[in-house]
């Protein structure tokens, strides 16, 4: 997480379209504040498509994430991604059982 994303957060969640009430916006922006990592990044050598973007994935990067899940993969190209893998929601779910799965056999 970086500043820029948690505005990102905060303007979405804010859309009318969404009608969400503004005590609840609060309530999960105080939440991610105290509870995520927050990191320092640096510019991506090859920019995305879209440059709203780009702090997504200079976050991963900079934290060492091994994947970025997001609605809008066709936003971020292969020759950009520096080795994060780029996960629609369904597959970090199947990702995650897979791992978690190995983690069990592992500790059985």
């Amino acid at each position: 997480m970086d500043a820029r994303i948690l505005l990102e957060y905060e303007n979405v969640l804010r859309r009318p379209r969404f009608n969400i009430d503004e005590s609840q916006i609060d309530v999960v922006i105080e939440f991610i504040q105290h509870h995520a990592q927050f990191h320092s990044t640096v510019p991506l050598n090859k920019p995305l498509p879209d440059a709203d973007d780009n702090s997504f994935l200079e976050v991963a990067i900079s934290s060492d994430a091994e994947c970025l899940v997001t609605g809008n993969r066709k936003h971020f190209p292969a020759r950009c991604r520096a080795g994060v893998q780029v996960l629609s929601p369904g597959e970090f779910l199947d990702f995650y059982r897979i791992r978690k799965s190995r983690i069990d056999k592992d500790h059985s």
